[in-house]
């Protein structure tokens, strides 16, 4: 996961039309795996094309230490960032069961669903090749030259649709957004030095930042941090890739559920990236909410267990629940449910047991995550 520390920024309020003035610094000023400089930059003309008037005012308080961005644009503003070097043309996402995830297959059994959790008795660190299919790494690059690396996860939501946070799309060096295609998704992916034949390395047409995305006065953290990545054409599902389930709006976690998270981050604060993705189990805990100073209803927290943790790089990965769905035949089919998304913690990751995280809640913006995958 990725800390905020966060520098002074100039009090000013800038168009979608202009370069961000957004910084979003970390605890190592960076969320990169390389630091080599890039020798050319990109036009803001090929990064943007603005829906509607969209700008953030960004100021900072407690002497520096603390950043605010607001929407100046209005919550109905979302900001698009299409990738103009892709041939294909963005058509309207293909229809797709939804129902068809966690890796269960018959969905015709199912009925309304009902909550009932189980999670594994496995304690290793390492994932094993397709344990989680949906988990997607994320590179991005403020252009193609670049060799700065910024590594954030994500999870495949639809054959179509990743979701990640909305702060990994923003550059912390160049205060600007990702362009779209300065991003690499990799899917059905798990050794970052090998690439096996079920894996696909795709750009994104383009990607969409939840309207609602700010930091304000009342928490340092982030809020409503959510990020939808659209694919030109849906990836083929197979046993390594697949899409975990999305949760109802009304679906809540109980405190001290436990859920899994996963990632190819550092796996301690000095390190550097793994190589195969580590998973971490998180005790959910509203007390880490107040020890956070987030907002409970718009997030989920939860503490490490067994001194496994997310860390650098891990933004924007899921926190995922297994759930149990009533069949016809009062049968329980257990499937991997997506309940939050790596969204913020306290100075520096850490190991020890016990150690708060925060998720922003997708059940929260569940309509939507649904509205977009429609209208795009």
């Amino acid at each position: 996961m990725q800390y905020f520390i966060l520098f002074i920024i100039f009090n000013k309020c800038i168009s979608s039309q202009s370069l961000w003035s957004i910084r979003i610094p970390f605890f190592d000023n960076s969320r990169d795996i390389i630091h080599i400089p890039y020798p050319s930059s990109i036009s803001r003309e090929k990064i943007y094309t603005p829906s509607c008037r969209n700008c953030f005012n960004s100021y900072t308080i407690a002497g520096g230490r603390r950043m605010i961005v607001e929407p100046c644009g209005g919550n109905n503003c979302i900001s698009i960032v299409n990738n103009t070097d892709l041939e294909e043309d963005n058509e309207p996402t293909q229809t797709y069961d939804l129902n068809k995830c966690g890796l269960i297959k018959n969905d015709h059994l199912l009925k309304k669903r009902t909550l009932q959790l189980k999670v594994s008795t496995s304690v290793k660190n390492t994932l094993r090749p397709a344990e989680y299919p949906w988990l997607v790494r994320i590179e991005s690059r403020s252009n193609i030259y670049s060799h700065v690396v910024t590594l954030c996860g994500g999870t495949l939501i639809h054959p179509q649709w990743i979701i990640t946070a909305a702060h990994c799309m923003f550059d912390s060096k160049t205060n600007r957004l990702y362009p779209a295609h300065g991003i690499n998704l990799f899917l059905g992916h798990y050794d970052r030095l090998r690439t096996s034949q079920n894996e696909y390395i795709k750009q994104p047409i383009l990607y969409l930042i939840n309207p609602k995305f700010r930091i304000s006065r009342i928490s340092p953290a982030p809020i409503h941090d959510l990020a939808l990545i659209k694919l030109a054409r849906p990836i083929p599902l197979s046993n390594s890739i697949d899409i975990a389930c999305l949760p109802e709006s009304t679906d809540k976690l109980n405190d001290g559920t436990l859920a899994y998270t996963a990632g190819w981050g550092h796996s301690s604060p000095n390190s550097t990236a793994v190589n195969r993705p580590r998973k971490a189990r998180i005790r959910i805990s509203p007390r880490s909410c107040r020890h956070l100073m987030v907002d409970k209803k718009l997030h989920i927290c939860g503490r490490n267990e067994r001194g496994n943790n997310i860390c650098n790089g891990d933004s924007g990965t899921g926190l995922m629940v297994r759930a149990g769905i009533k069949s016809n035949n009062n049968q329980t089919i257990w499937k991997w449910h997506l309940f939050g998304v790596a969204s913020f913690g306290l100075d520096q990751c850490s190991q020890n047991v016990n150690h708060d995280n925060a998720f922003a809640s997708v059940s929260v913006d569940i309509d939507w995550i649904h509205n977009v995958m429609k209208k795009y």
